[in-house]
């Protein structure tokens, strides 16, 4: 560890120089003050403002640079917390929140090295709140003479609401923290640091900002390290697709009584209302994990901040060199899992730790949003490794799948990625499985979410009451660890009497387990088991094997769910002549149309084929009945419920709920989808009478043929499976 020893040493005998509790930076002056953190004095400065309120005709915008001002500006005390919900662990009091929120703070160590290295933290909270007031880097900018910068941004629909309008852009939070780093990168000097030596890092939704910041060409010229907490942009709680986003600005413009003719009337009426109202968590009619509530979080947005999917971005290569550390705690979900059982008033007995083994699976739904055969196969999997016993733990199991889903396999995602695609680039990985005894929560919590920022941050170092010897000793290794790799590049640090930290590559895949000894090496984090789960729950292709689990995916049974999935609606009851019910498609796939009823229940399924494809396609055949010709498709539909209802009344509820998708089938087979709807027998023996005649059973047709035939219909559970054969495209029904 030569080398970072000597740069070390170096920092230290450079000439220094003290920086003022009165700075001028290049907007304006401002004027902080001094405290002593162990020992050492550390110049403080509260609230500079780095944006204009985002208030009036500025909420919902992208945020415009602070105009300069006049005068000394004090910045001794926190200014509000952006507006924010009570939510997960945060509840700042109403008197200190407020949409005049978009200010920095900035802590100092007097003496040291003339040009320090400078840290910038992103809080996280899920994009829903945001408490930059709850973390203090006194002690580490003490402990390691490094300059250490936080920022407030807007969450929430104030921070991420996307209505595909310059007006609500999307993303406006990330903009937020976006120009943040640029006021830090082009005043640091005068804070005593180096526009050459910014490191950003943060937690949970912190380190999906800092991973979306690596991505964007807004921000990643403006620092060269980047540490990454518990998060990645690609996952369900950092990334909404823009169709998803829209539906759900939508409905909660609608709950709120917003839903206008006009998108600009839509805005005005949001701006009219009070903060604290616009920012209030709403629970949708069918909460969807893993955060469940009405979440806006990060999409493609009208400012080109992020211009694709996050995992389109991170398979192109950087332009420039980004140093980065990433990585996980032990269990990650542990206090959501808690968190969403009562909220969601689930009947399930978590706060003594213990469920069994039908609680076990009825768990799944809190943790991933699949189907009912994938959730099964999820459990059965991750159950496999204790048979024939039982596993000690039920609750510790379907931590791990939580964790895993949400957290360890998409960071390490990220690992991969950035040392593949960017194999220049320097990657460290760590899981932190350290339990400390403060704060006293379950002891099922284990090692939970966020628990390695106290110990990132020194608080045992000043706290000799609620932390022991062990949590000092962790602390200062994580800060050293930290604040290294922020000066180096390279978290290893000199006089480490243990064993180095290797990097992390495509092949060795080398992470550091920290825990209260000496860190150990791990390999292949959670590896196993994110091949596994990468494998059920990628996208469905085509396949011809009717028994393989990558060739049918269950569909959404209701409207509601449809939209939630990105499904866009083309057509309605009584649009298109020959065309029936309500039709959905996703991605613009004609090959796949959902039809449900005015209610909103699933009523049928649909396939078009194009009436101008090559090779003289389509052939006769499929230009008479069946098959309707609406605009540039011919149609084919079925019916799983009577169609004379669909367009009328529909299926009540508890009708739906008692029948699941229907226990009818009709094949429309004219113009008119009631008269010329022919029903299928539900019996084989019932087709003896009829023009049916019995076909074989090819493997490749579908097994389902015959058990059709010889069992009664009851579709409870809808199958996306091709319709047609078309081009060399097979499609069944």
């Amino acid at each position: 560890m030569f080398i970072p020893c000597f740069l070390l040493v170096v920092f230290l005998v450079t000439n220094c120089t003290s920086v003022k509790t009165k700075i001028r930076t290049k907007i304006g002056i401002i004027e902080g003050f001094t405290q002593i953190v162990l020992g050492k004095r550390i110049n403080t400065f509260l609230g500079i403002p780095f944006a204009e309120p985002p208030v009036g005709d500025l909420r919902f915008r992208e945020p415009v640079p602070k105009r300069p001002w006049r005068g000394t500006r004090n910045t001794q005390k926190f200014a509000k917390s952006c507006s924010q919900p009570a939510f997960f662990t945060a509840d700042i009091p109403a008197a200190n929140q407020g949409e005049d929120c978009l200010y920095l703070n900035a802590w100092i160590p007097q003496g040291g090295c003339k040009r320090k290295h400078t840290m910038v933290w992103i809080v996280g909270g899920g994009f829903i709140t945001e408490n930059t007031v709850g973390s203090d880097p006194k002690v580490i900018a003490a402990f390691t003479d490094t300059i250490v910068f936080t920022i407030s941004y807007r969450t929430g629909p104030l921070g991420f609401l996307y209505l595909d309008h310059k007006d609500a852009p999307g993303n406006m939070g990330l903009l937020d923290q976006s120009i943040a780093i640029k006021w830090i990168h082009k005043n640091v000097k005068r804070f005593g640091g180096s526009k050459d030596k910014i490191t950003l890092f943060g937690n949970s939704a912190g380190g999906a900002s800092v991973h979306y910041h690596i991505l964007s060409e807004f921000s990643r010229p403006f620092f060269q390290k980047a540490i990454i907490q518990s998060g990645a942009a690609d996952t369900k709680f950092s990334f909404h697709s823009p169709f998803e986003a829209l539906n759900n600005a939508n409905a909660f413009a609608a709950q709120l009584g917003c839903n206008k003719a006009s998108v600009e009337e839509t805005i005005r009426c949001l701006r009219s209302l009070p903060a604290s109202l616009v920012s209030a968590i709403q629970i949708p009619p069918l909460p969807i994990p893993p955060l469940f509530v009405r979440a806006h979080l990060p999409t493609i947005d009208k400012i080109g901040f992020i211009s694709r999917s996050p995992r389109e971005l991170m398979k192109q290569p950087l332009p420039k060199h980004i140093s980065v550390l990433l990585g996980v705690v032990k269990d990650e979900v542990s206090f959501f899992m808690a968190f969403y059982v009562n909220l969601l008033k689930i009947p399930i007995g978590i706060n003594d730790g213990v469920i069994t083994r039908e609680e076990y699976f009825r768990f799944l739904p809190l943790l991933v949003a699949a189907n009912n055969a994938t959730s099964a196969s999820i459990a059965g999997y991750y159950l496999r490794p204790f048979l024939p016993e039982e596993p000690q733990s039920y609750l510790d199991v379907a931590i791990d799948i939580g964790s895993d889903i949400n957290f360890k396999c998409p960071v390490t995602e990220v690992a991969q990625t950035m040392s593949t695609v960017n194999p220049g680039n320097t990657v460290y990985m760590y899981s932190f499985e350290y339990r400390a005894l403060f704060p006293p929560v379950p002891q099922w919590f284990g090692v939970l979410h966020a628990s390695e920022n106290d110990f990132v941050f020194g608080a045992p170092l000043i706290d000799s009451v609620n932390y022991s010897d062990t949590d000092r000793y962790v602390s200062e290794r994580m800060m050293k660890y930290w604040t290294t790799f922020a000066k180096t590049g390279n978290p290893n640090f000199c006089q480490d009497t243990c064993n180095d930290w290797n990097r992390y590559d495509s092949r060795d895949r080398k992470y550091l387990i920290i825990d209260s000894d000496c860190p150990q090496d791990g390999q292949g984090l959670r590896e196993k088991q994110c091949v596994f789960l990468k494998n059920v729950l990628a996208p469905v292709t085509w396949g011809r094997n009717p028994l393989s689990n990558t060739s049918f995916v269950a569909m959404t049974l209701t409207e509601t769910d449809a939209k939630y999935q990105g499904f866009q609606k083309i057509s309605d009851c009584g649009d298109s002549s020959g065309l029936h019910g309500i039709r959905y498609v996703k991605d613009n796939d004609m090959n796949l149309i959902l039809i449900y009823d005015v209610k909103g229940h699933i009523a049928g399924i649909s396939a078009a084929v194009p009436t101008n494809l090559a090779n003289g396609w389509p052939h006769a055949f499929l230009k008479g009945h069946p098959f309707i010709k609406s605009g540039n498709h011919h149609h084919i539909s079925a019916y799983f419920v009577d169609p004379a209802i669909i367009c009328v009344c529909g299926r009540s509820t508890a009708i739906y709920h008692q029948q699941g998708v229907g226990t009818d089938l009709y094949i429309q087979n004219g113009t008119d989808p009631i008269a010329d709807s022919m029903k299928i027998p539900h019996l084989q023996s019932g087709i003896t009478s009829t023009h049916w005649t019995k076909g074989k059973c090819f493997p490749t047709m579908g097994g389902t043929v015959r058990k059709v035939f010889q069992n009664r219909i009851y579709f409870h559970h809808l199958i996306r499976a091709p319709l047609l054969v078309q081009h060399k495209k097979r499609y069944e029904l």
